[in-house]
């Protein structure tokens, strides 16, 4: 396995992120982060964050 990581970020401007963010938890792997990034106030983002797996 890798150490790598895979990540999304998600405006919270937009209505379908609710919807994302339940369906990632849903099968999320037990190593996934949800963060928020208050860093531009104009624009808040979750960033979802996860292990990259490799198969094989």
């Amino acid at each position: 396995m890798s150490n790598e990581t895979e990540s999304a970020v998600l405006s919270l401007g937009t209505p379908v992120t609710m919807s994302i963010v339940r369906a990632f938890l849903a099968g999320a792997p037990e190593d996934a982060t949800l963060e928020l990034d208050s860093s531009d106030p104009g624009e808040p983002k979750l960033v979802l964050t996860w292990a990259q797996r490799q198969e094989g």
